[in-house]
């Protein structure tokens, strides 16, 4: 189903109409809809007269590299505020429509241009929500709505201690992530030092490593591990070649370093995930 069913009317485009995602699922509970995507871009263009919740469950590295966005993190799009969303790089999104009138002022929010943030609790709401819809279908709507507005007074809470200045959280712009991922790219054979990413940032060091774990869910050197891991995956996949050679090209300190490292992250080794290949890639895809 085309994402343009995020708009003012989404019974305009029911399941099965001409072009239509199959993997989309838009349901009706009570006064929410609920529209799931699985892992896809999303490009909207908000101009609803009803508030929009959008919840993340999943984000591949590249989305998380390129839009900063990751699991749990929402937005709140808001009647008489236009906004555009254009993520190109898969993530798996859950959408909200609540049509109950006056829902924001009811949960302490006045409409607004586009309300962000990013919660545990969130996530976990959004997960047993698709899994409500998953398992149990029609039998769990009337719970499905519940958590959809328990969700909503969350997002509500989140955002009413969120407006005073000092309590704004710090975060890494999409644009710098999106240069340290290319720095970090274009030196895995170096030696990258945190100092290095910060300054690209135009930040200090320790409010660096705070902001970006906050920002990508992860510390700069778990981020610096996963872009090693990545592309000796993906020169596996492509590949092969010496693993000596590779762990070199790759920045770790020996075969013996990039072996126990990847052996935690994908359960076997190089040389076993390179014998599996392309089996093996098609088991773990969620790597760039």
């Amino acid at each position: 189903m085309p994402n343009e069913a995020i708009l003012m009317d989404w019974t305009s485009l029911p399941a099965g109409v001409p072009g239509a995602r199959s993997d989309v699922r838009l349901v009706n509970a009570g006064q929410v809809w609920i529209r799931h995507q699985p892992l896809g871009s999303l490009s909207l263009d908000y101009r609803g007269s009803s508030p929009v919740l959008l919840v993340a469950l999943d984000v591949e590295r590249a989305a998380q590299v390129s839009s900063g966005c990751r699991r749990g993190s929402f937005a709140l799009l808001s009647p008489g505020h236009p906004a555009q969303i254009d993520i190109a790089d898969p993530l798996e999104v859950l959408a909200f429509r609540f049509d109950e009138p006056g829902v924001l002022d009811r949960i302490g929010l006045k409409p607004e241009a586009i309300l962000r943030g990013l919660d545990q609790t969130v996530l976990t709401l959004g997960r047993e929500i698709r899994r409500v819809l998953q398992d149990e279908g029609e039998r769990g709507l009337a719970f499905v709505e519940s958590l959809a507005t328990a969700m909503l007074v969350r997002v509500g809470q989140l955002l009413s201690e969120s407006t005073g200045p000092a309590a704004v959280r710090q975060a890494v712009s999409p644009f710098n992530v999106r240069r340290i991922a290319d720095h970090v790219r274009s030196h895995l054979a170096d030696s990258i030092r945190v100092e290095d990413l910060a300054s690209i940032a135009g930040l200090s060091r320790a409010h660096f490593s705070r902001a970006f774990a906050s920002t990508m869910g992860e510390t700069p050197h778990r981020f610096i591990l996963g872009e090693r891991l990545a592309f000796v995956r993906r020169t596996l996949e492509a590949e092969g070649g010496d693993l000596s050679h590779l762990a070199a090209i790759a920045g770790f300190s020996s075969h013996a370093h990039m072996t126990a490292a990847f052996r935690q992250a994908f359960g076997m080794t190089p040389s076993e995930y390179r014998d599996q290949a392309p089996q093996a890639a098609k088991a773990w895809p969620r790597l760039p």
